[in-house]
């Protein structure tokens, strides 16, 4: 996955984007015992880099290690993994120090950590480069939370005011009772 995230980051940040911030769910090809196919795992992959943004509070700044580690915290939180082991590791890949190995209950559910110079000149990156990969199936043994995931609308939500002129002996009651009867599933509030 690294690559293909590589190769979209670097087209982003020649295209002139400043905030780069991907991931990609994707499949990793592992190989299996002799004469067996090899093992697929489904992985995310996260990916940083670019000049950065400004918040509301704060000033332009480039992403970070620490960006980067804490969306992998934010993500393993919300899914209630609560024995999460960070270890350092010694990638080539990766800034000497600057790379996580990720343990739960003593199996590697993934790795993240600041790319090396080495790498970035391999893969032509100027600027500061962060990557993360899970696997998405040792993180969903491990995970404690259901997540309800509804589909993405297809007209997105449109608060609207809308003001209807109507006999004075209609009953409000009456039309919002109507409108939920007619478009339940496009009316989400009515105030």
């Amino acid at each position: 996955l690294l690559s293909g995230l590589v190769s979209v980051v670097r087209r982003n940040l020649y295209s002139g984007q400043a905030d780069i911030r991907f991931f990609e769910v994707g499949n990793r090809y592992l190989e299996g015992a002799k004469g067996r196919f090899p093992k697929e795992e489904r992985m995310l992959a996260l990916a940083l880099s670019g000049e950065g943004r400004a918040g509301w509070l704060e000033k332009k700044r480039p992403p970070s290690f620490y960006d980067l580690k804490g969306a992998v915290d934010d993500l393993i939180n919300r899914l209630g993994i609560r024995s999460l082991e960070a270890q350092a590791a010694e990638h080539s890949m990766f800034q000497p120090d600057q790379g996580v190995s990720l343990m739960v209950k003593g199996e590697a559910v993934g790795f993240y950590g600041t790319l090396s110079d080495r790498a970035r000149k391999i893969f032509d990156l100027e600027k500061s480069f962060f990557y993360a990969e899970l696997s998405l199936e040792k993180i969903a043994r491990h995970a404690r939370r259901a997540k309800a995931v509804r589909e993405i609308p297809k007209f997105p939500a449109s608060p609207r005011d809308l003001t209807l002129i109507l006999p004075e002996d209609l009953k409000a009651e009456k039309i919002t009772k109507r409108i939920r009867h007619m478009a339940p599933d496009l009316v989400s509030k009515i105030e």
